[in-house]
């Protein structure tokens, strides 16, 4: 049982991080797109844990 207990801890973790990767990445190419005076791309799809 504590292996699964560690096992979801992990994969929460490393959700919490793509979820920041991602959102950085967001950002950048926001950043980028305003620069060369572009629209930045649609947001994609919501994540499927939010619905």
């Amino acid at each position: 049982m504590e292996k699964m207990k560690e096992a979801l801890n992990d994969l929460l973790y490393a959700r919490e991080e793509l979820e920041a990767m991602l959102h950085r990445e967001e950002e950048i190419i926001n950043e980028l797109s305003a620069s060369i005076g572009g629209v930045p791309p649609p947001r994609g799809f919501p994540p499927s844990y939010g619905m």
